[in-house]
C-alpha cells in the first residue's frame, strides 16, 4: 500500500531507482495512525454486521498457538525463550500463564523476535514464571478474520486517498480487495 501512495524522484534524472525502494514505509504525514485505526474499526464493524446472522458478534480473540517456557522469566530475565518462536511476529498478542501457581500476566505484545527461540515483550512481566509449569499463549481472532479486516480497511484507505486523485472515485485495487474479503466472508457463512 505504501508504494501506491508514495511518489518520489531521484535528484539526478539520469539515475534509475527501483520501485521497491520507494515508499516501503507508510508516510505518517499522508496517512496518520488515527485514520488507519478508524478504517480498521469500520472494517471490523462491517465484518460483525455480515456475520451477525449466524455468529455471536463482536468476535472474540481465542488461543492460536501455545508454547512452553524454556527458561524462567523474572525481573532479571525479560527475554522470553520458548521451544520455537518461528510462528510469532512483532505485534502478536500473548498471555503468559503459570498453571501450577495459578498466576497469569495481563495480555502483552511481542516487541521483537530475536531468533528462532527468543523474543522480547513491550511491557515487562509482573510475575515470576518457571519453565516447569508456565506457557505462552498467542491470542488472535480466528483466521481469516484478520485478513478480511485488513483487506477491507486497506480498500477503504485506497478509495479515500488513491482514488480521490483519479476518476472514477473508486480504485480498482480497492474493489478487488473488497471482492476477496467478501468471498472469504461468504466462505465462513457457508461453513467452509
Amino acid at each position: 500500500m505504501a508504494q501506491a501512495l508514495t511518489s518520489a524522484r531521484p535528484t539526478d534524472n539520469a539515475q534509475k531507482i527501483k520501485l521497491i525502494n520507494v515508499g516501503n514505509v507508510r508516510d505518517i504525514n499522508r496517512i496518520p495512525n488515527d485514520v488507519v485505526e478508524y478504517y480498521i474499526s469500520l472494517a471490523d464493524s462491517q465484518i460483525d454486521g455480515i456475520l451477525t446472522e449466524m455468529y455471536e458478534v463482536p468476535l472474540r480473540k481465542c488461543a492460536h498457538g501455545e508454547w512452553r517456557l524454556k527458561i524462567d522469566l523474572n525481573e532479571y530475565n525479560q527475554v522470553v525463550e520458548v521451544s520455537s518462536a518461528a510462528n510469532l511476529v512483532p505485534g502478536d498478542e500473548i498471555i503468559i500463564r503459570d498453571d501450577a501457581a495459578g498466576v497469569e500476566d495481563p495480555p502483552n505484545v511481542v516487541q521483537e523476535v530475536l531468533d528462532q527461540f527468543n523474543f522480547t515483550l513491550y511491557n515487562p512481566t509482573t510475575n515470576f514464571f518457571t519453565a516447569d509449569s508456565a506457557r505462552v499463549i498467542r491470542i488472535a481472532f480466528p483466521p481469516p478474520i484478520n485478513q478480511i479486516s485488513a483487506r477491507y480497511a486497506c480498500s477503504f484507505i485506497y478509495d479515500k486517498y488513491f482514488a480521490a486523485e483519479n476518476s472514477p472515485n473508486v480504485s480498482t485495487y480497492g474493489k478487488e480487495l473488497r471482492k476477496i474479503a467478501m468471498q472469504q466472508l461468504n466462505d465462513i457463512l457457508n461453513g467452509r
